[in-house]
Formats: structure tokens, sequence, C-alpha cells
């Protein structure tokens, strides 16, 4: 008796139609959401009637002027409701559902992170579930995902960049930092004369930009030192500040008379540098034999760290090496440079207070 009373009375209407026509409604509530999450579909009819449903995951409805019906939403679709509003004439009515796969998902970063004054970084970003994105910060981000370059800051310091990707679920937003630090120092170191003829009183100077500390005493200064055959070589100045640390080096050449010595006592000028302590690193884990006559090298504390580096040449191979120490040990070989052929060709050696690889600048001069 229930359902004739539902559906007589729409049929009965159909037979004595007249008057105003209502237009049907139908819909999805939520009508966006995840794969996963529930909505109910909700019709109504209104003054149509023999109303069919189509396009639900349940399958058609028949005969039901107005209804709902909740299911478990997997894809998107769209449902259509087909009404009766007189004799031979209907109205027909869609809604559509949309099913995503969540939240978008953006990643944002600054490529390199970390800058000098005057240099450019890369901004990158990427997004999922994303239709758009944007930034507050930076009007030229947009689009799902894309990349550009944008300028380091004039002094120190950093700037974040929040990028914000909408999708049908919703808005994410990722934050990229990009850091501006000072330039690493710059340094230079002379010595006159720097060819020697005989034992002789050698004036040494050195001077720095953007360096607070220099392991020889102030940013600048000069001292005299007396050099003779035995003495003449390489030296050095290290310089450090907030970008990291720099070492210069100045050379001392004997082109006097040659004198024999016993390689017991004192290392020869055609093999090794002189060194604080004589003594010769062991570097044959990393394939260097600095007992070899060829070999030669400076010790020094290049990055400031309280532990002896190494600066090695090979004229063989044409290569210089620089090894930093750990605790008196030498674990890898950090940086290698080839086309070196004398020691003198090194002007400085700049490092930053990371000490990696790619953070290790080695500047050449080729003096004539």
């Amino acid at each position: 008796m229930r359902a004739f009373s539902t559906i007589v009375p729409a049929l009965l209407c159909g037979i004595f139609y007249s008057g105003t026509v209502t237009a049907a409604s139908a819909g999805f509530y939520p009508n966006i959401l995840n794969a996963g999450e529930s909505t109910t579909f909700i019709w109504d009819g209104k003054s149509g009637f023999d109303c069919s449903v189509d396009g639900l995951p349940s399958g058609p409805i028949y005969h039901q002027t107005r209804g709902s019906i909740t299911f478990i939403a997997q894809t998107s679709l769209t449902a259509a409701l087909r009404c009766e509003i007189s004799d031979g004439k209907y109205s027909r009515v869609t809604a559509q559902l949309t099913v995503v796969s969540g939240l978008p998902t953006v990643t944002a970063s600054y490529s390199p992170s970390t800058v000098s004054p005057g240099q450019n970084s890369t901004l990158s970003w990427s997004s999922t579930n994303a239709a758009n994105c944007s930034s507050a910060q930076n009007s030229s981000v947009i689009g799902k995902s894309g990349s550009l370059s944008v300028p380091a800051a004039t002094t120190a310091g950093s700037q974040t960049t929040t990028i914000s990707c909408t999708g049908p679920a919703g808005t994410t937003s990722q934050s990229a930092t990009l850091t501006t630090v000072p330039p690493r120092p710059t340094v230079s170191m002379s010595a006159s004369p720097w060819v020697i003829y005989a034992p002789t009183q050698v004036f040494f100077s050195w001077n720095s930009f953007g360096a607070t500390y220099c392991n020889l005493g102030g940013t600048a200064g000069f001292f005299y030192r007396n050099v003779d055959y035995f003495t003449t070589g390489t030296y050095s100045v290290t310089c450090t500040g907030p970008g990291g640390s720099t070492t210069a080096y100045t050379h001392v050449y004997w082109n006097g008379p040659l004198l024999s010595q016993t390689s017991n006592t004192l290392l020869s000028k055609n093999s090794t540098t002189i060194s604080a302590n004589g003594a010769i690193p062991d570097l044959k884990h990393l394939g260097i034999d600095l007992a070899k006559k060829r070999m030669k090298f400076v010790k020094g504390d290049l990055n400031t760290d309280g532990f002896e580096d190494l600066l090695v040449l090979d004229p063989l191979q044409e290569k210089a090496f620089i090894v930093l120490g750990k605790a008196g040990k030498y674990p890898a070989i950090n940086k290698s440079v080839a086309g070196v052929t004398s020691l003198d060709q090194i002007k400085s050696i700049q490092i930053s207070p990371q000490g990696a690889a790619g953070d290790i600048t080695v500047i050449m001069e080729n003096r004539q």
C-alpha cells in the first residue's frame, strides 16, 4: 500500500497535468572528495513524475520521483535524473562527482641553496594533484611545475619563498630558503726579493679582504726573514672570514751556487718542499708516495680547523692534490688540479667552512 501511495499520485498528476512546471534537481553532497570517501546523491523530480536515475555505481533507479542514496566513491562520474513532465515530454538534469587522489603534494628548492652576493640561484618546484601554483613572494611562480633564476640578496641573510599549489581537494604549501653568505676572503702574499743568489733578508707581506683573522697575525701585515739555500721554497698565509678560508702562497727561489747535502739530514730542493718538522706524511693509501724524489708538498692548516693539511705536487702527472687532515690522518684527496708542474703556479686556495671538494677553489698564477 505504501508503494502504491508513492507512485499512483504521480501517475495521476501525469494524466490530469496542468499548471507551472517546477525544475527537477539532483546533486552529490559532497561533489568533490578523495577516493574511498562517501558521498550522497540526492534527487527531486519536483512536478515531474515517472523519474529514473542513471550513472550511479549501484545501477539504474526507476519510478522514483525523489530520493537519496549514499555510497563509497572510487572514480569520478556523472549521474542523470530524467522525469516526465507532461504527456510525452521529459526533463533531464545531470550532476557531476569529482574524485581526486588527495591533497596536492608540493616540492620546492633552491639550487644552490647558499650563494654569495651577486650570484644567482635556481628556484624549482613541482606538484601533483594540483591545477596551479603561485607564490606571494615571487609573482613569476606560475604553473604546476617550473624553475626560474633568482638573484641573491645584496647583503648576508636568508630569503624564504613559499609556493602554494591548489587542486580539487584543497591547497598545499612548501617553502624553500636561499641563504646569502659573505664571499670567501681574497688573500694575496708576496716576497721581495723572490729570487735570491746568496743568503739574504726577505721581506714578506700579505693583505686580505673579507677576512677577520689570518694565521700570521692580523688581516694584513709583513715580516722579515733571513732566507738561505735551505729555507727557500713556498711560504703561505691562511685567512678566515664569515665566508670561509683562503690560503695564499708566495715562493722564494735560490739562484746561487748549489750546495751538497746529505739526504739523512736535509730535504733536497729538487724533491720535497721543506716542512716544519721534516717528517714525510704517509699517503700511500691514497696512491701517493711522498718518498719519491719527484714529489713535492707543503704543510699547513688550509681550512683553519686545527689539523695539518697538505698541498702535494706530482710533476710527472702534472697534478696537484689537496688533502685535508683530520686528527693527524689524511682520509681522502679532497681536490685534484690538472696542468700543474710547479707549486709556484698556485697563487691561492680558497676553502669554504664546509671544506667539501666542491667548496675548494684553486687560483693559478704563471710567473714568467
